[in-house]
Formats: C-alpha cells, structure tokens, sequence
C-alpha cells in the first residue's frame, strides 16, 4: 500500500497532516516514525514536513522473487 492508495478508507486519515500530528503525540522525545510505501507521494511528504522538523525519503532496491525482477520502494522517515 502507499498513502496515497491505503489499505483501507479508515486507513486514510493516518496520512494525512491531523493524523500525522496524532502519531507524533505517541513518539518518545527525538523518536522516529517511518512508513513504507510502493510508491512516491508528494501529498504525504509535504503533510510530513508540515508536520515534523527533520525528514528523509530513502529509496529501498530489493529483488523481488515474486515478479523476478529488482522492485524499489520507498522508506518515509521522519522526527522530531
């Protein structure tokens, strides 16, 4: 799933700027939240960064056995 195409409709709020400030209250001090997603999202990273003082997009390469072919997707990482 990615935020942009979440597992389900209740799922959706989660990304969005209100529900990222909810999941920071339940972060210790300079705790880290990271979301995986298949694919990019402008939309969930500028709510991140309207949200959180420091974050990064990683890009993770993997061989996917199941397609036979090298997948990436993405790490989301943000804190503070």
């Amino acid at each position: 799933h990615s935020p942009d195409d979440p597992l389900d409709e209740g799922a959706g709020f989660f990304y969005t700027r209100d529900g990222l400030g909810l999941a920071k209250q339940h972060l210790a001090p300079h705790g880290v939240l990271a979301v995986w997603s298949y694919e990019k999202s402008s939309p969930f990273a500028s709510a991140l960064r309207e949200v959180f003082e420091e974050v990064r997009i990683e890009e993770i390469s993997f061989e996917n056995e199941l397609i036979d072919q090298v997948s990436t997707d993405l790490l989301f990482l943000a804190r503070g």
